[in-house]
């Protein structure tokens, strides 16, 4: 009989142990909930506190137009470029494969279908009526001679980019030009993130950029080049935020995607492309169909 008040005491307090932990989790878990925005904004003041010196004022962009639908573009919009050419921005849709074009303000004007190009989810113009078009399923980047008015595209040349075809969902994501120097940026989104830079002018020589500028992202979702000041734009959808990496590789500043943050209202759901224009304003194209564009009000030297 003994033995038996012992066992059941045994068991009691056992379980009085157990249950006082599983409260203590559960509370802990609430309150790290509650402070979830909290800590997320400190995690990225200490991001921001690393950065070096910024040409472009990045941190300085706020939100003009967000969640604004993209009529006619129901659905899979991904990648974006501007063209100075044209004055408008170009984005893919990669099911159906199609290229459409908007105004500045987010309005679809065109559309034309991309045949020979499948599964496209990235676009950089590179001059004229010339676009580098990335397909994930092919794991290469298509030179592209694009007809707007008479709503043709033909393939001009082809560069494959090796371990990019067979990541499964995780591969091309993001394309840059750097017409100066006549240099192709290509970005794998993860698993493992590699950002590849193709001389066109030294018969492809290609080489991948240092991984410690992404380390402090999760993915890599879009590219852009900005000649001004030299400088890489990578967004990432998972991270939220746009780095801004020097020619040096170095993370310069970085615009975060969330609420409370550059004006937004709410967090972009899903960043895919990434544009800017000659006048330094930002555009970015999340996922079904939403449009932003962002402003800088200082002025950059």
């Amino acid at each position: 009989m003994r033995y038996d008040i012992s066992r059941d005491a045994i068991c009691y307090g056992f379980f009085m142990r157990l249950l006082k932990r599983v409260i203590v989790v559960v509370l802990l878990g609430m309150i790290l909930f509650m402070v979830r925005d909290d800590i997320r904004y400190v995690y990225q003041l200490l991001l921001k506190y690393g950065d070096k010196p910024s040409a472009l004022a990045l941190s300085s962009y706020k939100a003009v137009i967000q969640q604004k639908p993209v009529a006619g573009a129901k659905s899979n919009l991904s990648g974006l470029t501007y063209s100075a050419e044209d004055r408008m921005l170009f984005a893919v849709i990669n099911n159906p494969p199609e290229l459409v074009w908007l105004t500045t303000e987010g309005q679809l004007v065109g559309r034309m279908p991309l045949q020979g190009i499948h599964d496209p989810e990235s676009i950089a113009w590179s001059g004229g009526n010339q676009f580098q078009i990335g397909s994930e399923k092919d794991g290469a980047v298509y030179k592209t001679q694009v007809d707007i008015q008479r709503g043709t595209m033909q393939i001009i040349s082809m560069v494959k980019l090796e371990g990019y075809d067979k990541a499964k969902n995780k591969g091309l994501e993001g394309t840059a030009w750097d017409a100066k120097n006549e240099r192709l940026y290509a970005a794998k989104e993860r698993k493992p993130i590699m950002i590849k830079e193709v001389e066109m002018s030294k018969n492809g020589i290609t080489r991948a950029l240092p991984s410690a500028i992404t380390a402090s992202v999760s993915d890599v979702s879009g590219l852009e080049y900005h000649a001004p000041t030299d400088s890489l734009l990578v967004l990432s959808d998972e991270s939220k935020m746009i780095l801004e990496v020097s020619s040096e590789w170095r993370v310069r500043d970085r615009l975060f995607l969330t609420a409370e943050w550059s004006g937004l209202r709410d967090d972009i759901p899903q960043p895919e492309g990434i544009a800017m224009d000659n006048e330094n304003n930002l555009y970015i194209v999340s996922e079904p169909n939403l449009f932003y564009k962002f402003s800088c009000d200082i002025q950059n030297d």
